[in-house]
């Protein structure tokens, strides 16, 4: 029993580190990084151009859900906030 439970342990560290030098390998932080990136610049214009089609409690749950969820501070807020909000009423329509 201890042999098979040896031999289990040793392929377990065997296939660890064979991931971990592939991924050293592969530069893996890096290449993470650089997805979770991505997906940031794809998806966040893509939220904001859907709420911007979307009624005004669609609209508000995104706007809610931006300073909620990540709660951005300074800068970052001044800059979302007028995007957020509802146009100003076209006079004369």
């Amino acid at each position: 029993m201890h042999v098979r439970l040896r031999a289990a342990v040793c392929q377990a560290a065997a296939f660890v580190g064979r991931v971990v030098t592939r991924t050293t390998s592969i530069s893996g932080y890096d290449r993470a990084l650089a997805l979770a990136a991505q997906a940031f610049v794809a998806l966040v214009p893509l939220l904001l151009i859907v709420a911007a089609a979307a009624p005004d409690a669609a609209r508000q749950a995104v706007a809610t859900w931006l300073f909620e969820v990540p709660d951005p501070g300074g800068d970052a807020a001044a800059v979302l906030d007028p995007l957020l909000q509802p146009p100003p009423s076209t006079p004369g329509r």
